[in-house]
Protein backbone atom coordinates (compact mmCIF):
# COMPACT_ATOMS: atom_id res chain seq x y z
CA UNK A 1 0.00 0.00 0.00
CA UNK A 2 1.67 3.01 -1.22
CA UNK A 3 2.29 5.69 1.66
CA UNK A 4 1.43 9.26 1.06
CA UNK A 5 2.92 12.50 2.00
CA UNK A 6 0.80 15.87 1.87
CA UNK A 7 2.52 18.74 0.63
CA UNK A 8 1.29 22.45 0.91
CA UNK A 9 2.94 24.22 -2.47
CA UNK A 10 5.78 27.52 -1.03
CA UNK A 11 5.90 30.54 -2.72
CA UNK A 12 9.51 29.75 -3.40
CA UNK A 13 9.09 25.95 -5.17
CA UNK A 14 7.34 28.31 -8.51
CA UNK A 15 8.37 29.94 -10.74
CA UNK A 16 6.91 33.95 -11.79
CA UNK A 17 3.74 32.25 -13.23
CA UNK A 18 2.87 30.26 -9.69
CA UNK A 19 3.47 27.44 -10.91
CA UNK A 20 5.84 24.39 -9.08
CA UNK A 21 9.44 24.34 -11.04
CA UNK A 22 10.39 21.21 -12.68
CA UNK A 23 13.04 20.84 -10.33
CA UNK A 24 10.64 20.71 -7.25
CA UNK A 25 9.35 17.45 -7.34
CA UNK A 26 12.56 15.15 -6.72
CA UNK A 27 12.80 17.47 -3.79
CA UNK A 28 9.41 16.17 -3.05
CA UNK A 29 9.94 12.58 -4.03
CA UNK A 30 12.85 12.60 -1.49
CA UNK A 31 10.49 13.77 1.23
CA UNK A 32 8.14 11.38 0.67
CA UNK A 33 10.60 8.51 0.33
CA UNK A 34 12.18 9.92 3.83
CA UNK A 35 7.90 9.27 4.86
CA UNK A 36 7.84 5.95 3.50
CA UNK A 37 10.86 4.61 4.89
CA UNK A 38 9.94 5.92 8.19
CA UNK A 39 6.59 3.90 8.15
CA UNK A 40 7.91 1.25 8.33
CA UNK A 41 9.40 1.46 11.33
CA UNK A 42 12.86 3.27 10.93
CA UNK A 43 15.00 6.19 9.14
CA UNK A 44 17.41 6.72 6.98
CA UNK A 45 19.78 7.70 9.92
CA UNK A 46 19.11 4.38 11.06
CA UNK A 47 20.18 2.85 8.08
CA UNK A 48 23.37 4.85 8.16
CA UNK A 49 23.94 4.12 11.53
CA UNK A 50 24.12 0.41 10.40
CA UNK A 51 26.45 0.87 8.16
CA UNK A 52 24.62 1.18 4.45
CA UNK A 53 23.41 4.31 2.44
CA UNK A 54 21.25 4.29 -0.39
CA UNK A 55 22.28 6.89 -3.38
CA UNK A 56 20.48 7.51 -6.37
CA UNK A 57 21.48 6.05 -9.41
CA UNK A 58 18.54 7.23 -11.64
CA UNK A 59 15.27 9.70 -11.76
CA UNK A 60 12.60 9.80 -13.73
CA UNK A 61 9.86 12.32 -13.73
CA UNK A 62 6.78 12.80 -16.04
CA UNK A 63 5.11 16.41 -15.86
CA UNK A 64 1.21 15.67 -16.65
CA UNK A 65 0.01 18.80 -15.37
CA UNK A 66 1.17 21.45 -13.17
CA UNK A 67 0.57 21.86 -9.88
CA UNK A 68 -0.01 26.06 -8.12
CA UNK A 69 1.50 28.10 -5.36
CA UNK A 70 -0.90 27.61 -2.41
CA UNK A 71 -2.03 24.07 -3.64
CA UNK A 72 -2.56 20.82 -1.12
CA UNK A 73 -0.70 18.19 -3.11
CA UNK A 74 -0.39 14.31 -2.21
CA UNK A 75 2.54 12.35 -2.96
CA UNK A 76 2.11 8.51 -2.65
CA UNK A 77 4.69 6.40 -2.67
CA UNK A 78 5.90 2.70 -3.07
CA UNK A 79 8.18 0.34 -3.67
CA UNK A 80 8.28 -0.95 -7.04
CA UNK A 81 11.55 -3.05 -6.92
CA UNK A 82 13.08 -4.31 -4.46
CA UNK A 83 16.23 -6.62 -4.71
CA UNK A 84 19.77 -6.77 -2.38
CA UNK A 85 21.59 -4.54 -4.08
CA UNK A 86 18.96 -2.24 -5.87
CA UNK A 87 15.19 -0.23 -4.82
CA UNK A 88 12.95 1.28 -6.73
CA UNK A 89 10.60 3.60 -5.71
CA UNK A 90 7.64 4.56 -7.51
CA UNK A 91 6.14 8.31 -6.63
CA UNK A 92 3.04 9.73 -8.05
CA UNK A 93 1.61 13.28 -7.54
CA UNK A 94 -2.10 14.40 -7.04
CA UNK A 95 -3.77 17.19 -5.95
CA UNK A 96 -5.63 16.75 -3.03
CA UNK A 97 -9.25 14.68 -3.45
CA UNK A 98 -8.04 13.94 -7.32
CA UNK A 99 -7.50 10.78 -8.29
CA UNK A 100 -5.66 11.10 -11.89
CA UNK A 101 -1.72 12.10 -11.05
CA UNK A 102 -0.46 15.38 -12.22
CA UNK A 103 3.01 13.88 -12.04
CA UNK A 104 4.63 10.59 -12.14
CA UNK A 105 8.50 10.13 -11.33
CA UNK A 106 10.23 7.32 -10.10
CA UNK A 107 14.17 7.03 -8.21
CA UNK A 108 15.94 3.87 -8.68
CA UNK A 109 18.87 4.03 -5.55
CA UNK A 110 21.43 1.26 -5.22
CA UNK A 111 22.35 -0.34 -1.62
CA UNK A 112 26.65 0.65 -0.50
CA UNK A 113 28.49 0.46 2.15
CA UNK A 114 28.40 4.09 3.82
CA UNK A 115 32.41 4.07 4.89
CA UNK A 116 33.65 3.05 1.09
CA UNK A 117 30.25 3.68 -1.37
CA UNK A 118 31.10 0.12 -2.43
CA UNK A 119 28.41 -2.07 -3.39
CA UNK A 120 26.74 -3.77 -0.59
CA UNK A 121 24.26 -6.70 -1.03
CA UNK A 122 21.55 -5.68 1.87
CA UNK A 123 20.06 -9.22 1.73
CA UNK A 124 22.65 -10.64 3.13
CA UNK A 125 24.59 -7.97 4.58
CA UNK A 126 22.04 -6.47 6.97
CA UNK A 127 18.52 -8.88 6.72
CA UNK A 128 16.73 -7.19 9.02
CA UNK A 129 16.83 -4.12 7.24
CA UNK A 130 16.37 -6.39 4.00
CA UNK A 131 13.44 -8.10 5.67
CA UNK A 132 11.36 -4.27 6.30
CA UNK A 133 12.45 -3.06 3.10
CA UNK A 134 11.06 -6.53 1.23
CA UNK A 135 7.78 -6.32 3.55
CA UNK A 136 6.80 -3.09 2.47
CA UNK A 137 7.14 -3.97 -1.32
CA UNK A 138 5.30 -7.17 -0.93
CA UNK A 139 2.68 -4.97 1.10
CA UNK A 140 2.89 -2.44 -2.34
CA UNK A 141 2.33 -5.03 -4.81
Amino acid sequence: MAVTTKIRVRYAETDQMGIVHHAVYPIWFEAARGDYIRSKGMGYDEIEKAGFMLPLHDLTCTYIRPCRYEEDVIVKTRVLKATGVKLVFGYEVFGEGEDTPRIKGTTTHAWVHADTFCMANLKKEAPEIYQIIEEGYREDQ
